[in-house]
């Protein structure tokens, strides 16, 4: 009561300084309570500690490879000193404002969180140790080397020679320059070899290749790197860095490691580990009775009536409340008094107390990792049911789980720093590169939240157990495709099943297919008839009908072998048959064409090839008026049992294919005899045209030369083997079911639906099949620049395009690169002209092409298509009879004078000129010289063609670009980009807008987008949006308008994750500037004690008085401070405790230094009130899976040893039997993964490996603190085929291994 009157004096200012005192004296004066206790913990690393000007530039190649470079140039123009961290410090930011908007703002705000977190300390370690061996290497090869070891300048690798120093490198390039190279020999790989982890800059992709070691922060490296990157620039070099860092001194302890999480957890006792029969003669002072504390405000607690100072001051209830909550926890012990009843709400109340706490984000970091010390306070407050019931409306909406968001990026919710850190890199690039081009805070924003995976889980899962892959649009009704059965014809036996998906519903046993008269699955084989597998495949699809299987089944001939086959009796004419409507009626055209025709009346006859003839044959049956599919199928089957019948067995020649149709044909009034004649004549047969539309949907389609299932568009690969064939068909019949009846209990899926529409509809479906171009949105690979070659000439709006182009602007831009002067570039040219001449639009999305010539060292600089072009790019007519003559015309002669007749009629007068790409395309796009290429928005595809059949090959071209149109409209999300950018796109000029879509595009296509962990639930935009989730009042929101990083949560508080996630969020608030938006999801009817643990994380940020910082500070002496230990800080707690470091997956972690016994710790017994803790982190650990290729069975007890070049064998281990796994402990560095000598290595080696023969290796790089799952694949040596590896006998013994 002595302290009322100062409180009720006390104003809002001044109300905390008030309490405080009151607090102070309060405690003072009350009963003694336990002692706080403080413990930090801390993880070394014995690696050197890396520089600041290293984990920079690493920083930034992490971003481009671009910017890597144009740092470091930076960095070596620039002369201020770089001896302490400080100096290096203030010279990488004047670098980096030399760099402009390629690091802006938000990438150097990340910049200092990721220097921090010592991010790139394995990868700079991984090259130290690598420099070390090989130094090491060249001294054991070279005495003359033997001085290496204390070179302090750049040492220099290239053509098997070594250098230190830049004035002995210059000496011994101009020697190496005519020494042809060095071959390595046994097991040791050429110095100068690359590493995948590289990064090489340089002209010439085949220039002699020089690696440098060294320290950036010496001067020396300055001058090193600028003469470098002039003799790179010229194409004398390609030049590799990589940078070194500093050896580690006598006592230093190395890197301070970040990233992991320390637990302090409340051990069970339900076993005695202490004598607690013992009395405590201090129990008395701190033991309070449950009944001494209640949730009454008219008690007094801890000398405070809160019932008394809210009547005085009713506007500081909730700051009361929430001073009253933090007495209540202190006077308890923990979450061990707490009674099952009290637990009910404890979820409702944690939340309600969060809320109302100054700074909700600091509470919920607080109460959620120390929870034990809240719980007991918690439960005496009063449940706002206002707030649960919004908790329960929130839960109705969206399951209650936790979910973490950066922008559109879901990411796991294990609280890792390292995985929230790669996302801030990317998103951060982005953001910096997007205002760059000029877009406003608000459309870069709304691009980064829609900048995400399509999440169609269902249409996903469609496709049947690989729910990711692509799928195909088979066009159903296409001819091409013989329908074997029809399940909705009404015929029997399907006029039995069921015609409603209704059945779905209905109870059945797991697994029990559901047989409806509906066209669900379809599936289609393609099949080449007259090869043994391919009758296998159809074999057995008809058995399947037989046997009344759920499913569509049809067939496709594959007849690209006759083809082959047939090429030199095509190209013999040099033309391509039917001459283009294009070019009727032109009077220079005449001439060129007599010649064709002479040519064709000149060919070679013979008769058709046997495949075409079994088409014909099949067709003539199924079309027969006395026949019908019964009997062509009759006719497949008696192909398939002749095929096994005498010379040659199991294959089919024309004298099988006549008696299995005349024991096919005899049963009827047909002339089989002249049926067979008409079938093998070389004249037109009435199939020849069922025949060409089959063979040009294979085109089309893009499928490979290989038996497929195309099941509901997703690609099987056909087994030859009929009962594997029908397991796999079964397996993916099951997953579809599921899906299906998931659609119909939603009504996706009804009566009435057209089930054609809605499989082709599916998301991920397309035309066409081509894995270069359909890859992942995260395999996309990009090139650096989207900097068109100098003087590149768009061609004009066809004249097929629909509606005025003239004025509009095109979304997506495409460079076809090839060499013009070869007859693959003229096949890529016309393919071009093709998709040119179609309008390339896809809906509302429009493109532009340009055609860019890229010559070979021996290729024309100026060849005639390349000038044809050129003189044609004004006029749309032109360019369309160009691409007929090409694809009509094979003889070389007479090509060039029909292009230099159409160039005279056709041409015009024009200073445009097709640019040569010979440099700017390696350099820029990553072209090597003569390939073929499409660029498209950034994204670089190959365009692979063959010299044979240039009509042919010209439309495999065409498709790939229209698939490459379409795929990049959904790849871009093209949609919702130009309408978020559509306010920006103000300018009159076409070409400008679309260059500046293409920058956007690019820009935005280098931003990795998340997949939701596994089980994860999409949050609806509506909650994450500004301004719409406030309908619910469960929610922590900190928004910045002026932040591009958006970062939505949903949290239980009172959950392991929470403890991980909060104070990652606290960072990215205050360190990183983020608007942050968190939904507290709480479970309800709690009926345990949900946490029971105290819990700390080191994400790799400063704690100071302002909060959270990223900012870097540094000592008198110009050294950078590390990140803050973990600290465990005022712990008051009589539970017997478990401390635990929790490393990420991995990480091998041992104590170093522990005083007292971590497993059965109990605060009250601590020698003092601090106690330091330090741990060492041992290895990483490699992990995967080791399979035999040609078994596909794991090598059991296969034993594979680690080292490198010095030492092969460090480590060793054991294939398991269970999935092969395998498991080795290695530090930073580039090691060699081998076969243990002896008898597992005389059995076995490793497949695709490198070394010698007998000594092969698979070189396993570590440069990161997380590292992927190892896929080796082994196989057997030649003759070992049927040994087994753990049974030997005699001397081999000795070397057998364990086992």
């Amino acid at each position: 009561p002595a302290f009322f009157p100062m409180l009720t004096r006390a104003t809002d200012g001044g109300l905390r300084g008030s309490l405080c005192l009151s607090l102070v004296v309060a405690v003072a004066t009350a009963a003694p309570a336990m002692e706080p206790k403080s413990i930090s913990v801390s993880l070394q690393a014995g690696w050197h500690v890396p520089s600041l000007l290293a984990e920079t530039s690493e920083i930034l190649g992490s971003i481009s490879s671009s910017l890597y470079w144009d740092f470091l140039d930076r960095i070596a123009s620039l002369d201020g000193p770089s001896a302490t961290d400080e100096e290096q410090y203030a010279l990488a930011k004047q670098a980096l404002e030399g760099l402009g908007d390629k690091a802006g703002p938000a990438v150097q705000s990340v910049l200092n969180y990721s220097i921090s977190l010592e991010y790139f300390a394995p990868r700079l370690e991984m090259f130290t140790q690598l420099s070390a061996s090989h130094i090491q290497e060249m001294v054991n090869a070279d005495p003359t080397a033997a001085s290496l070891p204390k070179c302090v300048d750049p040492i220099f690798l290239f053509n098997s020679n070594w250098a230190c120093g830049l004035s002995d490198f210059k000496q011994k390039l101009s020697i190496a320059a005519q020494t042809p190279l060095k071959e390595h020999t046994n097991d040791a790989l050429p110095l100068s070899a690359p590493f995948d982890f590289d990064r090489t800059v340089g002209a010439k992709p085949d220039g002699p290749r020089v690696i440098v070691y060294a320290d950036i922060t010496s001067p020396s490296f300055r001058q090193a790197h600028t003469y470098l990157r002039s003799l790179a620039a010229s194409g004398e070099v390609l030049y590799t860095l990589r940078p070194g860092v500093p050896m580690l001194a006598e006592g230093e302890k190395g890197v301070r490691l970040q990233g992991y999480g320390v637990e302090l957890a409340i051990k069970s006792q339900e076993y005695k580990v202490l004598d607690d029969e013992i009395p405590d003669p201090d129990g008395d002072k701190f033991e309070l009775d449950s009944e001494a504390i209640t949730s009454s405000e008219a008690e007094e607690i801890e000398g405070f009536f809160f019932a008394r100072l809210k009547e005085r001051r009713p506007e500081l209830s909730d700051k009361l409340d929430v001073l009253r909550g933090d007495l209540l926890a202190k006077v308890e012990e923990d979450a061990s008094k707490v009674q099952v009843w009290d637990m009910q709400d404890l979820g409702v109340q944690a939340v309600g107390r969060i809320l109302r706490a100054q700074d909700p984000l600091l509470a919920l970091r607080r109460i959620a990792q120390d929870f034990p010390m809240y719980a007991p306070g918690l439960t005496k407050q009063r449940v706002n049911q206002t707030l649960k019931k919004m908790i329960i409306a929130f839960q109705k909406e969206f399951e209650p789980q936790s979910l973490l968001r950066v922008n559109s990026v879901i990411l796991p919710t294990d609280g890792n720093p390292f995985d929230l850190h790669n996302t801030l890199i990317s998103q951060s690039a982005a953001v910096d590169g997007l205002r760059a081009l000029g877009l406003p805070p608000a459309a870069v924003r709304e691009l980064m939240l829609s900048w995400k995976l399509e999440t169609d889980s269902e249409a996903m899962a469609m496709m049947g157990p690989q729910g990711d892959e692509f799928r195909l649009d088979v066009e159903i009704g296409h001819e091409a495709i013989t329908w074997l059965n029809d399940l909705e014809s009404g015929n029997y036996p399907y006029s039995r099943w069921s015609p409603s998906v209704k059945e779905f519903l209905t109870p059945a046993f797991p697994n029990q297919l559901r047989f409806i008269a509906k066209n669900l699955y379809r599936c289609v084989a393609l099949a080449d008839p007259l090869s043994s597998h391919g009758l296998a495949i159809l074999q057995t699809l008809r058995s399947l009908v037989q046997q009344n299987a759920p499913v569509a089944l049809g067939v496709v001939f594959d007849l690209r072998r006759a083809a082959r086959e047939m090429v030199d009796d095509l190209v013999d004419t040099k033309c391509a048959g039917s001459w283009p409507q294009a070019l009727e009626g032109a009077e220079w055209a005449r001439r060129i064409e007599s010649k064709c025709k002479e040519n064709a009346a000149n060919s070679p006859t013979s008769s058709v090839h046997r495949a075409v003839a079994f088409a014909r044959l099949f067709y003539t049956l199924r079309n027969h008026e006395a026949y019908g599919p019964t009997a062509a199928w009759e006719f497949i089957d008696g192909v398939a049992s002749r095929a096994t019948e005498k010379a040659p067995r199991g294959k089919i020649t024309r004298p099988k294919l006549v008696k299995a149709f005349r024991a096919t044909a005899k049963k009827s009034s047909m002339k089989y005899q002249k049926e067979i004649e008409k079938a093998f004549a070389l004249g037109s047969h009435p199939a020849d045209p069922w025949i060409q539309s089959t063979q040009e949907w294979v085109t089309r389609k893009g499928l490979q030369n290989k038996p497929v299932l195309i099941f509901n568009g997703a690609i099987i690969e056909a087994e030859s083997n009929p009962e594997f064939l029908r397991r796999g068909l079964m397996n993916y019949i099951l997953m579809a079911q599921m899906r299906y009846q998931h659609a119909v209990y939603h009504t996706r899926v009804t009566d009435a639906t057209d089930l054609n529409e809605y499989i082709k509809n599916q998301p991920r479906t397309y035309p066409r099949m081509n894995k270069e171009i359909l890859k992942g949105a995260n395999e996309v690979e990009l090139v650096d620049s989207v900097s068109p070659p100098e003087g590149v000439v768009y061609l004009p709006a066809a004249p097929t395009a629909s509606g005025d182009k003239k004025g509009e602007f095109a979304a997506l831009t495409v460079w076809v690169v090839s060499d013009l002067s070869t007859q693959e570039g003229k096949n890529v040219v016309a393919g071009a002209l093709e998709y040119w001449e179609s309008g390339s639009v896809e809906g509302d999305i429009s493109s532009r092409i340009a055609i860019v010539h890229n010559p070979g060292p021996t290729s024309t600089a100026d060849p005639p298509l390349k000038l044809a072009l050129s003189r044609l790019a004004e006029s749309p007519e032109g360019l369309a009879m160009l691409r007929a003559l090409i694809v009509t015309i094979y003889d070389e002669e007479m090509l060039g004078e029909a292009i230099e007749a159409l160039v005279k009629s056709k041409g015009s007068v024009s200073a445009k000129s097709i640019p040569n790409c010979q440099g700017h395309c390696l350099q820029a796009y990553g072209i090597r010289q003569e390939e073929s290429s499409a660029i498209c928005n950034g994204r670089a595809v190959k365009l692979s063609t063959s010299k044979a059949i240039p009509r042919k090959e010209s439309d495999e071209v065409f498709e790939d670009l229209r698939l490459l149109h379409v795929h990049m409209i959904k790849f871009l999300r093209l949609g919702e980009l130009l309408k978020a950018i559509s306010g920006v796109l103000t300018t009159t000029e076409p070409g400008t807008q679309s260059d500046r879509i293409l920058r956007i595009t690019h820009r935005l296509a280098q931003v990795p987008r998340g997949k939701a962990a596994s089980g994860a639930v999409e949050l609806p935009d509506e909650y994450i949006d500004d301004g719409i989730g406030k309908k619910f009042e469960n929610v922590i929101e900190f928004s910045r308008p002026e932040s591009m990083i958006s970062v939505t949560a949903v949290l239980n508080p009172l959950t392991q994750e929470a403890q991980s996630l909060a104070p990652l969020l606290v960072l990215l608030r205050d360190a990183i500037g983020a608007s942050i938006k968190v939904y507290l999801s709480p479970s309800l009817g709690i009926s345990e004690v949900p946490l029971k643990r105290f819990y700390r994380s080191a994400s790799g940020a400063w704690e100071t008085e302002a909060g959270i910082t990223g900012a870097i500070s540094f000592t008198p002496s110009g050294s950078r401070k590390g990140p803050d230990l973990l600290k465990f800080t005022n712990i008051r707690t009589r539970a017997l405790l478990t401390l635990n470091v929790q490393a990420p997956d991995g990480w091998l972690v041992a104590s170093t230094r522990a005083p007292v016994d971590l497993d059965n710790l109990l605060l009250k017994d601590l020698p003092s009130s601090k106690m330091n803790l330090e741990y060492g982190f041992e290895a990483s650990l490699i992990e995967g899976q080791c399979i035999d290729k040609e078994k596909r069975e794991p090598p059991a007890g296969l034993q594979l040893v680690l080292g490198n070049a010095s030492s092969p064998h460090l480590q060793d281990t054991l294939v398991m039997y269970n999935l092969g796994y395998f498991q080795l402990k290695a530090s930073p560095g580039v090691w060699r993964l081998r076969i243990a000598p002896g008898r597992h290595g005389s059995i076995y080696k490793i497949d695709d490996a490198e070394g010698s023969t007998g000594e092969e290796f698979r070189l396993m790089p570590i440069d990161s603190f997380s590292s992927k799952p190892k896929m080796v694949q082994v196989t057997r040596r030649p003759g070992k085929e049927n040994v087994d590896l753990l049974e030997g006998g005699g001397d081999e013994l000795d070397d057998a291994g364990f086992f």
